[in-house]
């Protein structure tokens, strides 16, 4: 299902935030159809949009209808580029995976809700070299809603 209107996407680039400012933010509220889905997969192609002076984060969210953290892929410009989950037993897993770049990656994942799990890689766009594997226990309920902060995601329109 797309998430996005055409109106949306400029050159196969959903432009969920059009300034890099602090505070920019955009939260895309799922519908029905997409949050009663027990199994889905998902790919798109992330990066930073924020200028390159430390302490800025750059974020993209994937939430469950109660708000609670499934999937979140970060840019820290003093920390670097990664991702973070929260499993069942409330433990906050945070993996840096590169130093800060804008460069772009392909962030594959395979959310399962009756069996509770992430599954996936994040690679480098132009090089292919996959710099994790993923593959972790959640808990969530659904895939309810997304939230960004500071980043682009590109849409492969088709």
């Amino acid at each position: 299902m797309d998430i996005a209107n055409a109106s949306d996407i400029e050159s196969e680039t959903l432009k969920l935030l059009t300034s890099n400012s602090s505070g920019s933010s955009l939260t895309k509220v799922f519908s029905d159809d997409i949050s009663i889905l027990k199994k889905v997969d998902i790919q798109f192609d992330w990066k930073s949009n924020m200028n390159s002076s430390k302490g800025h984060w750059g974020y993209f969210a994937l939430q469950d209808s109660d708000g609670n953290y499934i999937f979140i892929m970060y840019a820290n410009n003093k920390n670097g580029i990664g991702y973070a989950m929260i499993n069942p037993t409330a433990d906050f897993t945070i993996k840096n995976i590169n130093k800060f770049s804008r460069t772009w990656y392909t962030v594959s994942i395979a959310l399962d809700f009756e069996n509770e799990t992430v599954k996936g890689t994040i690679t480098e766009r132009d090089t292919g070299k996959v710099l994790i594997n993923i593959d972790s226990a959640m808990n969530a309920l659904n895939l309810g809603k997304m939230y960004v902060y500071a980043v682009i995601v590109q849409h492969r329109c088709q």
